[in-house]
Formats: C-alpha cells, sequence, structure tokens
C-alpha cells in the first residue's frame, strides 16, 4: 500500500526518459566526474605515500653521497707541490689526515722560498721566513727537546745538515709559535734552516734546527758541516 501510495504523488512517475538523448548524457558525465569523498581521501592517501616514499630514497642518497664525500676527504691526503715549469717539483708538502705535514724539498733545486712558505700555510702550517740566525734559544733544553718532536726530521739523506724531509705537527707547536724558514750565509757556506720561533719574532729559537749546508765557496771546504747554533 505504501509503495503504490510513494508512486501516485511522484510528480515524476510518468516521465520516460531518453538514454541516448543529449541531455541524458551531460548528466551522467557530470556524475561520474564528480569525486566521491571516499576517493579524494584514498587518492590523497596514496600521494602522501608516494611523496613519502620518494622522500625517503632521496635521503638516502643524499646520506650516501656526504658520507661517501666525507670518507674520501678524510682518507685521502692533500698534495701540493711547487717547482718550474717543465722541471721536477722543488718541494712537495702533504698534508695528512692525521693532522700531519709531510715537506720534501730538494734543497738545491729551491728558489722560491715564500712559494713554499704560502704553500705551507695552504697545508696549515703557520709559516714565516726570514733571514739570519737567532741570536739565542728562548726554550730550556728539555722545552726544546719537546718542541723539536713537532718537527722531525723525513727520510734523512747522508748527514746531519743534508736532509730532505721532514714531518711535522702543527698540533704540537708551541702556543704562539710558527715555523720559521731562515737563510743566511756563514763564510763559505749557504744555510737553509727550519725552526720553531715566536711569531713575528727573531730575537730567539724554541726549538733545535734542521735544514741544509751549500759550500759557496771561497774558503776551504769544510770536510765536515755542523749547523750554527745559537746560544744557551
Amino acid at each position: 500500500m505504501s509503495d503504490r501510495l510513494l508512486r501516485e504523488a511522484d510528480p515524476a512517475a510518468d516521465w520516460r526518459v531518453d538514454p541516448e538523448a543529449s541531455e541524458a548524457q551531460a548528466m551522467l558525465a557530470g556524475i561520474l566526474a564528480t569525486p566521491r569523498d571516499g576517493d579524494a581521501e584514498r587518492s590523497g592517501l596514496v600521494s602522501r605515500r608516494r611523496l613519502a616514499t620518494t622522500w625517503r630514497a632521496w635521503r638516502r642518497r643524499i646520506a650516501f653521497g656526504v658520507a661517501a664525500t666525507v670518507a674520501v676527504a678524510l682518507g685521502a691526503p692533500t698534495v701540493f707541490s711547487g717547482g718550474p715549469k717543465g722541471a721536477a717539483a722543488a718541494y712537495a708538502v702533504t698534508a695528512k689526515p692525521d693532522g700531519s705535514v709531510e715537506l720534501t724539498v730538494r734543497w738545491e733545486q729551491l728558489d722560491d722560498v715564500d712559494g713554499l712558505v704560502t704553500t705551507l700555510r695552504k697545508a696549515g702550517v703557520p709559516t714565516e721566513v726570514r733571514s739570519g740566525m737567532p741570536a739565542r734559544f728562548c726554550a730550556a733544553p728539555a722545552d726544546r727537546d719537546r718542541n723539536s718532536q713537532a718537527l722531525n726530521e723525513y727520510h734523512p739523506h747522508g748527514g746531519s745538515v743534508s736532509t730532505d724531509g721532514y714531518l711535522m705537527r702543527p698540533t704540537l707547536f708551541p702556543a704562539g709559535s710558527t715555523l720559521v724558514i731562515s737563510t743566511f750565509s756563514d763564510r763559505a757556506m749557504a744555510y737553509t734552516m727550519l725552526y720553531l720561533a715566536p711569531a713575528g719574532s727573531s730575537a730567539c729559537a724554541l726549538s733545535g734546527f734542521v735544514g741544509t749546508a751549500r759550500y759557496t765557496g771561497p774558503g776551504p771546504r769544510p770536510t765536515r758541516v755542523t749547523m750554527p747554533q745559537p746560544t744557551e
């Protein structure tokens, strides 16, 4: 009874709609094009999941790239060299991962002391160039020996003044000190010395000397060369 009453009250009960009509096709297209609430939620959820997955993948790639770069930077020494073009390098400076700096030098070829100073500074060694020899030591013998550990000879060749390699440890330099490269002459010899000294002062030395001596004449050639030393 209720179904019959509803049909009789329906104002569109007698309508006959042609499914092929343009109005019907337009209505159907509009209905199908309208997103449902559930569809929108599912679509948004899928999009968020895709974004999260993509971001995690890129984050892994970035982290791997950074880690690889750091590993290379920590594991590989940095090498600087200098010398005339077309000739063997007069020196090589290698900054090592442990903070030490290795210097190898061909003293007989070294004609650019300022260039060596600049290169050592780039490698992290505070360095100055001076002429002459300090008159005295400004450290007691025990302190002087300890400071000399920061400026060890490396790969010695020949006598005490004929070395071409040094291993420097800037972290062991006394506070306020610098590596000095000093060139000067004494009678028939020309000296190039490395030692530690107070920065900006040429009055005294904080460590013993290492370096090279070259015979220049015209006096007699010495049979044995010893490094000049400041007074105690």
